[in-house]
């Protein structure tokens, strides 16, 4: 999975999934999305959340689109341009922009948007996580891609503004995706089936809740999916992360 979704819906499905299923473990590992088809096809991921694997080397995966999201620029109250309409992307090359772990690599949303905006800021600082670059955000130090659901609150008391940029909100989709049914873990693709049920969905939306640490182990940076289960209950197999 990649860090964003790592950081924002990850804890929340997985703690709704190992209720129903509470014989499957599960560890996560971020890593980026330009290499979700090839951690599939090497079995060194079960599942992968986040955007859909390339389309050349996805030909043998299930893919399947769980949530729809919205991404719009975000600038602190102050900002010159906080009371403009339809801003061309150009105005805001120059700007200092804030983006969360996963920076600005290939496949993540802040790079994908840099290319289609055709715009090459010079000035982009990385912060820990999302919440942290909406907190500097806050605090007059630039602007950022924000998902509409994160900012929404700060939005709302306008600790941050939404900076109405041409071609704004971005509107995608993250997937779900496994080797084919005969080929993955039946923990796998239980997961895959999950992440587009209602309960999932609802789970998602709802207010952040973490994991019991007995069922997951995520290491520092954390996304792509490891099924496992106790050796008796035939579901997974143990993989180191």
């Amino acid at each position: 999975m990649t860090g964003c979704v790592e950081e924002h819906i990850v804890g929340p499905l997985l703690a709704a999934f190992t209720e129903r299923t509470p014989d499957v473990h599960a560890a996560v590992q971020v890593e980026p999305s330009d290499q979700f088809a090839d951690l599939l096809n090497r079995r060194r991921a079960d599942v992968t959340l986040g955007p859909r694997p390339s389309i050349a080397e996805s030909a043998e995966l299930v893919v399947v689109p769980f949530l729809r999201y919205r991404m719009v620029v975000v600038g602190p109250p102050g900002h010159p341009l906080a009371r403009s309409d339809d801003i061309p992307p150009a105005r805001l090359a120059p700007e200092r922009w804030l983006v969360g772990s996963e920076a600005v690599e290939r496949g993540s949303p802040t790079g994908l948007y840099f290319a289609r905006a055709k715009i090459d800021p010079p000035d982009v600082r990385a912060f820990p996580s999302d919440a942290a670059a909406l907190a500097a955000v806050a605090a007059g130090e630039g602007v950022m891609l924000a998902l509409w659901h994160v900012c929404a609150g700060a939005l709302r008391t306008r600790s941050v503004v939404r900076l109405a940029v041409r071609g704004t909100p971005l509107v995608d989709l993250w997937h779900a995706s496994t080797l084919g049914d005969g080929h993955c873990l039946s923990g796998a693709s239980a997961l895959r089936r999950f992440t587009t049920t209602a309960e999932a969905t609802q789970a998602m939306a709802a207010p952040r809740r973490g994991v019991p640490a007995t069922l997951v182990r995520a290491p520092v940076h954390a996304t792509l999916w490891h099924s496992v289960a106790r050796p008796d209950a035939g579901v997974a197999r143990t993989r180191a992360p």
